[in-house]
């Protein structure tokens, strides 16, 4: 766009300068955000207590492994697990937990990853659900084994995957089972664990999404599960790209050993042991494969603030009740709108807005395109809209952000009405 570079910048070189709306300033269209915490969109907006800490954090410099540690004390506070370490992502921490099964603390094992030719390297899967994300767990050299049949699921009978199907696919190749938290869900992840503990396989969890509630932070290691994933930029709010990993302390350890810069002589490392142990490393590993998924200090600490934010945090599910109570009484009696429902029993409450079609134009798909790329643009949560169903969570809607959703709806509605005979 001609001229942004320019004033690009400009606002990089001068200091203390203030600015409206960077994106603005950028050329970059802001987003009504009414889809809720996908990273395509940037997930939730940060709090001004986590931008104002991130940007102390970028005032210093500090040992990485002295900040990782303290997230460690925090994560372990919050969570229960024996340690923590903040990665960049769920999905990164889903890599780093599959490399730490892999490798554990042997630095040869390390070394070789993501070859794991030799190595144990295979990771049980159920057979349903299985879907993109978990393609994250191969990039560090594993290879998934789907295990069961599930009838259930597929709609052919009421019996799902059952915990102990999973032990007839466990042999000396085995490395970790694999555990996809869903609210869902019909497996029993204590009995999973326990077919597990028989054989000394650790079990990974991948929780990404499944905040709140709050206690889901606990729930997972409770349950006896070894590593579990949260995303840090969904519900927690905190910088989009970022996550949690916690678990057993050694493999929290194994994952930041790989995920760190190790571009440093052994006789002068002396790192804080609860994730750097290093008499049990037996020499320093060359970089890991986790060594593209650092996270800045801002990053970290902004996670920090933000997770003890969401543990003391108190009334927000009724605040997000009042926002979608607010906007759904505007949204009822629209022309084009046929019913308007809100969803109070799941962990964050939702608006769904059924849409006439037999009284619009556009299908609910062309109409939501349009909304993407309006003046101002507004993306909706689209998982319903085959059923002409339009999702708004209210998780990333700022002050005011409601009433351009309904005048933005309004707006595109009227432009799609059928002329009636």
């Amino acid at each position: 766009m001609p001229g942004c570079e320019n004033r690009y910048y400009d606002y990089l070189i001068k200091e203390g300068m203030r600015v409206a709306n960077i994106y603005e300033d950028l050329g970059v269209p802001i987003v009504i955000n009414a889809a809720g915490t996908a990273t395509r969109l940037g997930g939730p907006p940060l709090s001004n207590v986590v931008m104002e800490a991130m940007a102390k954090a970028g005032e210093a410099s500090v040992y990485i492994e002295d900040l990782q540690t303290q997230a460690a004390l925090l994560i372990r506070e919050v969570t229960g697990a024996e340690s923590g370490l903040v990665t960049s992502g769920a999905s990164a921490g889903l890599t780093l937990a599959a490399a730490a099964c892999m490798a554990g603390l042997d630095g040869a094992r390390m070394r070789q990853l993501p070859d794991s030719r030799g190595i144990p390297n295979e990771i049980l899967i159920a057979r349903s659900p299985r879907n993109a994300y978990d393609r994250a767990l191969t990039l560090a050299g594993a290879k998934l084994i789907d295990v069961g049949i599930d009838d259930w699921a597929a709609g052919a009978g009421v019996r799902g995957i059952e915990p102990d199907v999973f032990a007839e696919s466990i042999t000396d190749k085995t490395a970790a089972i694999f555990y996809l938290a869903r609210r869902d869900d019909r497996m029993n992840l204590r009995a999973l664990v326990a077919v597990a503990r028989r054989f000394g396989i650790p079990v990974i969890v991948d929780a990404a999404a499944q905040l709140p509630p709050r206690e889901n932070l606990r729930r997972f290691i409770e349950e006896g599960a070894d590593l579990v994933v949260f995303s840090g930029g969904k519900a927690i709010c905190g910088p989009q790209g970022t996550g949690i990993l916690c678990g057993k302390q050694e493999l929290v350890a194994s994952a930041a050993v790989q995920m760190v810069d190790l571009d440093v002589p052994w006789e002068a490392w002396n790192p804080p042991r609860l994730l750097f142990p290093k008499e049990a490393l037996r020499g320093m590993p060359y970089h890991g494969v986790g060594r593209g998924f650092k996270v800045s200090k801002e990053e970290i600490v902004g996670l920090m603030v933000a997770l003890r934010r969401f543990v003391d945090a108190e009334g927000l599910h009724d605040q997000w009740v009042d926002h979608l109570r607010r906007i759904a009484g505007k949204v009822e009696g629209l022309a084009g709108v046929d019913q308007v429902r809100l969803v109070l029993d799941a962990p964050t409450p939702l608006l769904q807005i059924k849409l006439d079609e037999a009284s619009l134009k556009r299908s609910p798909w062309e109409i939501s395109t349009s909304l993407r790329y309006a003046n101002p643009r507004i993306a909706f949560n689209e998982q319903l809209l085959h059923q002409g169903v339009f999702i708004v969570n209210p998780i990333s809607l700022r002050p005011g952000d409601g009433d351009l959703v309904v005048q933005g709806l309004a707006k595109e509605l009227a432009n799609n009405l059928r002329q009636l005979n």
